[in-house]
């Protein structure tokens, strides 16, 4: 299997079980009519996207060679972090289906993993795919560390930034410009020190509110 097919085979699995919680929670009540139909209409979106991509790769299809850098986003990693998380990219699949399986940490960890492992894990993979120019991937992986830690401002921020810009601006959905610019703001908030959460915040209310002063 292609190192694509497996990055597709985890956010199906991801997005599946996301779409399962979902329903779960609303035939326990503990989610109202219009969230659930939120959820279904994003991730159910996403989830026909990625069995798409997956069925079109075929099972002898090699992955494109994905660029070494980030991209012109405004926040960057050191080069050698982007090793050590490429690296850890097996570890990270590893720790995928731990978090598909147990989402909000409720189980005895296996091992020696705990739930904070698994978020710095989650976040080294969404540091791979983002580099890999997958960002929809990458939000899923985001999505799954805020699953395990609501207030991780760099979850929190990344998601936000990948919500707004990619999935608002870039396909066209007012109500996801929204959502990501919330959870930029809740980020800074948050973090109010981390450098990233202000530059994406400031762009927002630039190019979003049209307020230089702000």
């Amino acid at each position: 299997m292609s190192a694509d097919a497996e990055v597709l085979r985890d956010e199906i699995a991801l997005l599946t079980r996301s779409l399962d919680d979902a329903r779960a929670e609303h035939a326990r009540g503990e989610l109202d009519d219009a969230s659930l139909a939120g959820i279904e209409q994003r991730d159910g979106a996403r989830l026909a996207e990625a069995t798409a991509a997956l069925d079109a790769l075929g099972p002898t299809t090699d992955p494109a060679p994905g660029p070494d850098a980030r991209g012109d986003a405004p926040r960057h990693r050191p080069r050698w972090l982007l090793v050590v998380a490429a690296t850890c990219l097996v570890l990270a699949i590893g720790v995928v289906a731990l978090a598909v399986a147990d989402p909000f940490g409720t189980a005895p960890p296996a091992g020696s993993t705990t739930t904070r492992g698994r978020v710095h894990a989650l976040l080294l993979y969404a540091e791979v795919l983002v580099a890999s120019k997958h960002p929809l991937r990458a939000l899923t992986a985001f999505d799954a560390v805020l699953r395990l830690a609501p207030t991780n401002p760099e979850a929190l921020v990344e998601s936000g930034w990948l919500r707004y810009e990619v999935l608002g601006l870039g396909h066209r959905h007012a109500d996801q410009v929204a959502l990501g610019a919330a959870a930029v703001h809740r980020a800074v908030r948050l973090a109010p020190h981390d450098a990233a959460a202000h530059i994406y915040w400031a762009v927002v209310l630039y190019q979003h509110d049209h307020a230089p002063a702000a």
